[in-house]
């Protein structure tokens, strides 16, 4: 066996699951966000602009443009009236915005089996822009589940 520098905690558990993560909204202390069953929208992408060379017609120049996130998108079984998240999402979805929105650092952070944070990525100035209720089915032994989007400025990956 070699010996050399000792293996991060992420080369011991690769490959990671993506079923232990973890989701904290700065500004909330409750746990009551913690328990969200999906998340995705971690998307960043650099746009493209093409640019035409006059008098060259082989190719066209592809020049690097601004980011563009996907909206964050987090779904969790539907919870009590009582819940912070749920007071910052009514405030940004029923205001006539005639206050100023409220952002706030989301983290999202891919868990270890032990429960140590693994990789975190972090949606800065995120806000609400859409919330839906799942459909409603007595057909079904589902849980109720609400779907929250967020738009946020950046998306950075701290570990």
């Amino acid at each position: 066996m070699a010996t050399g520098a000792p293996l991060s905690a992420f080369q011991l558990q690769y490959p990671a699951v993506g079923f232990h993560f973890q989701v904290r909204i700065a500004g909330d202390d409750s746990q009551a966000h913690a328990a969200f069953a999906e998340v995705s929208g971690l998307d960043v992408t650099r746009e493209v602009q093409p640019l035409r060379e006059g008098g060259e017609n082989r190719f066209v120049h592809q020049l690097p443009g601004g980011l563009k996130h996907e909206n964050l998108v987090l779904k969790r079984g539907i919870v009590a009236k009582s819940d912070p998240l749920f007071e910052w999402c009514r405030g940004a979805l029923e205001s006539d915005l005639g206050v100023p929105l409220t952002t706030r650092l989301i983290e999202v952070s891919l868990l270890d089996a032990a429960g140590s944070r693994l990789i975190n990525w972090q949606c800065a100035a995120a806000w609400p822009v859409k919330w839906m209720i799942g459909g409603f089915d007595a057909m079904k032994n589902e849980v109720a589940m609400e779907t929250i989007e967020f738009a946020y400025s950046t998306l950075s990956r701290t570990h």
